[in-house]
């Protein structure tokens, strides 16, 4: 298991394809997933 911390980031473009918009800050809480595919 490897645990990733969280935290925020900006989510979407406004240059590219038109349904990635509007730019949105986005808050992940910390969690842990499997190193590799089951």
């Amino acid at each position: 298991m490897r645990f990733v911390p969280g935290g925020s980031f900006t989510m979407g473009s406004k240059n590219f394809y038109p349904e990635e918009a509007p730019l949105r800050n986005v808050r992940v809480d910390p969690f842990w997933i499997d190193a590799s595919p089951v």
